[in-house]
């Protein structure tokens, strides 16, 4: 796992330790996902950012501030890690902000953050410990939270989005990668 583009570009980055549903971001589809976006000084969410790839992608191109959630104590070490590591070889260097909880207390733990960019990418089959895409898409405060940000979601094309979530978020732009869907929403 590495960053693929900006300042920090080719830089490794430490991954948690392999299994419990844990599935980077393909570099193809990191590609294809921000050679969409303007990152210049954005404010970036990093939902079930797992080792912090996409918000430190962000960083590397120009993201101003990230905040990064993500429920496992041990995936956040990790983070932290990557964040050091990338920080060193950015300037300006972005203000990063730390969440350690599940995603449903992101609106309620920084309701003064307002994103431009919200990346998600939650498990593709969600238990009870965890929350998946529907429960974050259709979550009310998390709508309000979210309503002016541009919303980035890696789902399994065998768990796409439910046609509830299509109802209150609308489909700016939809990719598959293989067995992968990435859509980009924005709030109806």
């Amino acid at each position: 796992m590495r960053i693929i583009g900006g300042q920090a570009a080719g830089t490794k980055l430490k991954s948690p330790i392999e299994g419990a549903g844990i599935r980077p971001t393909m570099d193809r589809v990191k590609e294809s996902l921000f050679a969409s976006l303007n990152l210049e000084g954005a404010k970036i969410a990093d939902l079930f950012a797992c080792s912090g790839a996409l918000g430190l992608e962000a960083a590397s191109r120009g993201a101003e501030e990230i905040l990064t959630v993500e429920l496992l104590p041990q995936n956040m070490k990790v983070i932290q890690e990557n964040v050091d590591s990338v920080l060193a070889l950015l300037d300006p260097k972005p203000t990063f902000h730390y969440l350690c909880d599940d995603v449903l207390q992101t609106p309620k733990r920084f309701s003064d953050y307002q994103p431009d960019i919200i990346f998600a990418d939650p498990p593709y089959n969600p238990n009870q410990a965890q929350k998946g895409a529907e429960d974050l898409l259709l979550n009310e405060v998390f709508i309000e939270w979210g309503k002016y940000a541009h919303l980035c979601i890696e789902q399994s094309s065998k768990n796409p989005l439910s046609v509830e979530c299509c109802k209150v978020w609308r489909i700016v732009k939809f990719q598959q990668f293989g067995s992968n869907f990435l859509y980009q929403l924005k709030l109806r």
